[in-house]
């Protein structure tokens, strides 16, 4: 089982963003051979959207959650779980440097420098050559 934590940052529709935001993590975990995941995410509404299959009025993220739908069959298991935004400062913290452009959207084993205070906050390992 692997947890994948995912947030959103960018200029415009947020729901968008987020919808985005879970189809990459959803990508990335399928792509890693994981088949047992746990997503997380803090934005209530798409997590909701994406469970309920309530789409009404929210044309613009349709074809994003029906992707989601199609990538989340890939899974052997996948629990849909919502997180308060004070659970989930590691992501929010990672992607607030990716759209700066700070550090790297993406990295699996060691962390980058600015993200390591965050992680360690979070109670999360880092390794102590960072």
């Amino acid at each position: 089982m692997i947890k994948v934590n995912v947030d959103g940052a960018w200029k415009g529709n947020p729901l968008e963003v987020e919808a985005e935001t879970i189809l990459e993590g959803l990508k990335l975990a399928a792509s890693s051979g994981h088949r047992n995941v746990v997503l997380e995410n803090d934005c209530k509404n798409v997590m909701d959207i994406i469970q309920k299959r309530n789409l009404k009025g929210l044309w613009k993220i349709i074809p994003i959650v029906e992707e989601i739908r199609r990538h989340a069959c890939l899974f052997s298991s996948l629990h849909w779980k919502w997180i308060p935004r004070s659970a989930n400062k590691a992501a929010h913290a990672a992607a607030s440097l990716a759209i700066q452009r700070v550090c790297s959207s993406e990295w699996d084993s060691v962390p980058p420098p600015s993200l390591v205070d965050v992680l360690s906050r979070d109670g999360l390992p880092c390794p102590p050559s960072v």
